[in-house]
């Protein structure tokens, strides 16, 4: 495993729910014989946090800005279609065998939809961030051509981010003359990604997928969930992330 994208992605678990809450209240535990009020300051405002961060209210909020340019507008000018790797997992199922995580397969199922569409050549970008074995670009490919009867034109192997994602398949795709491509991924993660492959000479048309649907005020909708959590994790890393990008 390579120690810089360790390091990194261990600092973005401290940074992000729910940790970012469970350490304050923590240490306002700790706090609590030596400096009472500071401690129940810190346990009081982190549970309310951590409760505002864990309803659909919130997660809503912070998806909506993320995803409201991301849907395909049917460009006819686009010359290739970019679907970007969005983890891997074990496969029980499957004897065992490593397979792509939901948040993939759903990039993959569009981005195989969109090439039947178009007819466009497929790249697929994605490495093997964790502990090596198979990239999950080449993951991808066999599911592609199982499932969808359709195989990618180029494979990028080696990123293990979205920076990397971009910085190894321009290269392939400049090489083969494209300039103009389609990049799938799911709708929050795009923004990030298309700052990430917009350089200059190349235009990039998002293609999103994983929509977060609108927030309606039902009694449920104020209560704290695991999936709301997440979606706000996923949100607060993406604008930690383009913030990053930009300076």
């Amino acid at each position: 495993m390579d120690i810089t994208w360790f390091i990194r992605n261990l600092l973005a678990s401290f940074l992000l729910p729910p940790m970012c809450f469970v350490l304050p209240i923590l240490t306002g535990v700790a706090l609590l014989r030596y400096m009472p009020k500071l401690g129940k300051t810190l346990i009081l405002l982190s549970t309310f946090l951590l409760y505002l961060a864990s309803i659909r209210f919130v997660a809503s909020a912070l998806m909506a800005p993320l995803e409201q340019n991301s849907h395909f507008q049917g460009q006819k000018d686009a010359q290739a279609i970019v679907i970007l790797s969005g983890g891997r997992r074990h496969g029980s199922e499957y004897d065992g065998q490593i397979t792509l995580s939901d948040s993939s397969l759903v990039r993959l199922r569009y981005g195989a939809w969109l090439a039947k569409q178009t007819g466009l050549p497929i790249l697929l970008t994605g490495g093997a961030p964790e502990d090596g074995g198979t990239p999950e670009a080449h993951i991808m490919q066999q599911v592609l051509q199982q499932d969808y009867q359709l195989s990618a034109k180029w494979l990028e192997i080696a990123s293990r981010t979205t920076q990397e994602n971009a910085g190894f398949s321009l290269p392939i795709l400049k090489a083969a003359g494209i300039r103009k491509l389609i990049l799938v991924s799911d709708g929050w993660h795009l923004p990030r990604a298309q700052l990430a492959f917009q350089q200059p000479g190349i235009t990039v048309y998002p293609a999103g997928v994983n929509f977060t649907p609108a927030f309606s005020p039902w009694p449920r909708n104020w209560i704290p969930s695991a999936l709301s959590l997440e979606k706000t994790s996923w949100a607060m890393h993406e604008y930690i992330g383009l913030l990053w990008y930009r300076f």
